[in-house]
């Protein structure tokens, strides 16, 4: 074997020559499309990122939006219940009212009933007095006497 200069020059100069293609025509590609790849990897991750930042920016929202709510059901049942006893209230003071009123018209009704009976007892009275009256004079009285004897009566009587 022996070294020849001219194949070896030619061998380095082939190798040269595929080193510079295979660097323009196949590294500067590759490298091209990785970095390309990595960049839209970078920026995906950065999406995913600013739409988990969103997310939780929603979520926070929502969570307040919930608390909220829960406040104003809060108010709401509490009005609700203070409106239930008010109106409670104000049902128990109708009913009362209107018990203090039949309570009275009983006592009119009452009053008036007891008025009709003493005056029918005063008549049931005058009635008998006449007669006994009548029995014990023997004869028929007046109008005036009548009077006169029922005036008397009820004075003795009360």
């Amino acid at each position: 074997m022996s070294f020849n200069i001219i194949s070896f020059v030619w061998h380095v100069v082939n190798g040269l020559i595929l080193y510079f293609a295979l660097r323009h025509f196949l590294y500067k590609p590759v490298r091209r499309f990785m970095d390309e790849r990595a960049q839209r990897i970078q920026s995906q991750l950065d999406e995913a990122e600013q739409a988990q930042r969103a997310a939780q920016a929603e979520l926070d929202k929502q969570h307040a939006l919930t608390l909220k709510a829960q406040e104003q059901l809060n108010l709401a049942a509490k009005d609700g219940a203070d409106k239930g006893r008010a109106r409670a209230q104000e049902l128990i003071e109708q009913a009362q009212d209107e018990a203090r009123r039949i309570v009275d018209e009983a006592r009119t009704a009452a009053r008036n009933q007891q008025a009709m009976e003493r005056e029918a007892q005063r008549q049931r009275t005058v009635e008998l007095g006449t007669a006994i009256a009548s029995k014990l004079l023997n004869r028929e009285l007046t109008a005036q006497d009548n009077s006169k004897l029922i005036d008397d009566f009820l004075n003795k009587v009360g």
